[in-house]
C-alpha cells in the first residue's frame, strides 16, 4: 500500500503542477516558486537543491493541463473492474457488456455515458480506493 500511495501522491503533483503552469500568465509564471509549493503539498520526501525537473517535464508538452487524466483513468479503470469482481473475470455476459457498451461505442459518444451505460450507474471512487487500501 505505501507503493501505491507514493504513486498516487506522485500523480497528483504532477497534475497539480502541469495546472498551475497552464492556469498562469506566463510572463508571471515563476516556475521554482510553482514547483517547490506542489512539492511541499504533495511528496514525502524532501526536493533536492537546484531540481532540474520542472524544466524537462515532458508531458507539459502535449498534455497541457489534463495530466491528472492518468489518475482520472485509473480511478475509472477500477470502477470498470467492479462487475467482474463480483460475477469473475470469465463471465461471459459482463466481458459482452464491456465489449458493447465501452468498446464498440469508442469516442462516439462521451466516455461518462459509456461507463453508466456498462456499470447502470454514474463511476465512483469505491473500486479506487479499496484497490490503495482505504476500504
Amino acid at each position: 500500500r505505501f507503493g501505491k500511495g507514493i504513486f498516487v501522491r506522485r500523480q497528483l503533483f504532477l497534475s497539480d503542477l502541469s495546472l498551475q503552469f497552464y492556469s498562469t500568465n506566463p510572463k508571471k509564471l515563476d516556475i521554482d516558486k510553482y514547483f517547490n509549493a506542489s512539492f511541499k503539498k504533495y511528496r514525502l520526501f524532501k526536493n533536492v537543491k537546484n531540481n532540474p525537473f520542472p524544466y524537462n517535464f515532458g508531458h507539459l508538452s502535449g498534455y497541457s493541463a489534463v495530466y491528472y487524466t492518468y489518475m482520472w483513468s485509473l480511478s475509472i479503470s477500477k470502477d470498470l473492474l467492479s462487475p467482474f469482481k463480483e460475477k469473475g473475470l470469465y463471465n461471459r455476459r459482463i466481458a459482452h457488456d464491456y465489449r458493447d457498451k465501452i468498446l464498440a461505442p469508442g469516442g462516439s459518444r462521451p466516455a461518462a455515458e459509456s461507463v453508466k451505460d456498462f456499470l447502470g450507474r454514474t463511476y465512483n471512487l469505491k473500486a479506487f480506493k479499496k484497490f490503495l487500501g482505504n476500504q
